[in-house]
């Protein structure tokens, strides 16, 4: 018996197992790395089915494990070329949303020779994307019950004192029990660089806080940036004309509703 067709076929099986969390949901938590790691690193896995399909491809004579082999990296060439496949639809649909939250002239609030030249370059899925430093001017705002928690502000670079830019507010993950706004560190410096005020605020966290103290406080964060983000001169504050909540489920509840209310914590 020859070892390279079960190796191939072994291979094969790997980058299908590994491919197939693009679609398939995390059924736990501990599963949930799998999920949410699978599409970021979906061109290695394309390029990773490609070469076991070739490698497989170029077998003589082929057993019945390459014609597995060959089927398996199918099969994950077409699961792991869906993110990829989608990011035309997804380019037009931020613009969309930009659009209809900041304005048909949004571009013109972000500070554009920062700006990359297009919004997916294919190189920076092999090489990363450059990331500067930018210092975060930490603030604090009190939760319903007064409890004062803090947030981080990144400013857009360059940020002439007395200019408004778009802003990011970014709820970082944790399934409500861990995490800190310095867990998006990367992300809301980068942001910062392409002429957005990058907000990361904080949450108490379960089951020290029962729910919805986790909403409330978010929606109390939100409310500041709101009241905030519009004073330019004192930097102290925020520099944001108006923006976009990113966050998962937190994201997707706050974005209804940014005002705290005594009534959302009935159980």
């Amino acid at each position: 018996m020859r070892v390279l067709p079960w190796l191939s076929l072994a291979l094969s099986t790997l980058g299908l197992f590994l491919s197939s969390w693009i679609v398939i949901p995390a059924p736990t938590f501990s599963l949930l790395p799998l999920a949410v790691g699978a599409p970021e690193i979906s061109p290695w896995l394309l390029l990773g089915n490609g070469v076991m399909m070739a490698i497989a491809l170029c077998q003589f004579p082929r057993e019945a494990a390459n014609y597995l082999a060959i089927g398996l990296s199918a099969i994950g060439l077409v699961l792991s070329s869906l993110p990829l496949l989608q990011v035309p639809a997804t380019i037009q649909q931020s613009h969309a949303q930009m659009q209809a939250v900041l304005g048909r002239d949004f571009w013109t609030l972000v500070n554009q020779p920062t700006q990359r030249p297009y919004p997916f370059v294919f190189q920076d899925v092999f090489t990363g994307i450059a990331t500067p430093t930018v210092a975060p001017d930490r603030q604090s705002f009190s939760t319903l019950d007064g409890t004062q928690l803090e947030l981080q502000i990144y400013h857009a670079t360059p940020s002439p004192v007395g200019e408004l830019y778009p802003a990011i507010v970014t709820i970082y993950g944790g399934a409500w029990q861990r995490g800190e706004p310095e867990d998006n560190r990367k992300f809301a410096e980068y942001m910062a660089a392409q002429g957005y005020t990058t907000v990361a605020i904080d949450y108490r966290h379960a089951p020290q806080h029962r729910f919805p103290t986790q909403s409330q406080d978010v929606q109390a964060a939100l409310l500041w940036v709101r009241e905030n983000g519009d004073r330019p001169a004192d930097r102290s504050r925020s520099d944001c004309a108006d923006g976009l909540v990113i966050g998962g489920t937190f994201g997707t509840a706050s974005g209804v509703s940014t005002q705290p209310s005594a009534d959302s914590s009935r159980d």
